[in-house]
């Protein structure tokens, strides 16, 4: 049996603390996945979606319970409600985190 999903993007710029305490930021990618045989997804309709979610943290500071990147890709997958997957990347660093429904 075949599925066929939609994945969006979007860009996250944003600061957070450090273990020991120290302010740094990073440039996160973040990706969502929408099964699209769930009512035919609409690709634009969904990156909009997501750059809203994300753009609440877009060049400002994490709060601590997202400053790790687990715990944000599970903080935008509960906001999305209906993605099945989320995929939060520190590309320069070579670290992914991923949420799976």
């Amino acid at each position: 049996m075949s599925r066929t999903f939609t994945t969006v993007g979007a860009l996250i710029e944003a600061a957070h603390r450090s273990r020991d305490g120290v302010m740094h930021g990073h440039t996160w990618t973040v990706w969502a996945r929408f099964d699209w045989e769930d009512g035919h997804r609409d690709a634009i309709v969904l990156q909009k979606r997501l750059e809203g979610i994300c753009s609440r943290w877009d060049h400002g500071e994490l709060p601590d319970s997202l400053a790790w990147a687990e715990e944000l890709a599970k903080g935008i997958a509960s906001v999305l409600g209906d993605a099945d997957y989320v995929r939060v990347e520190r590309t320069a660093r070579m670290l992914v985190a991923e949420w799976f429904a």
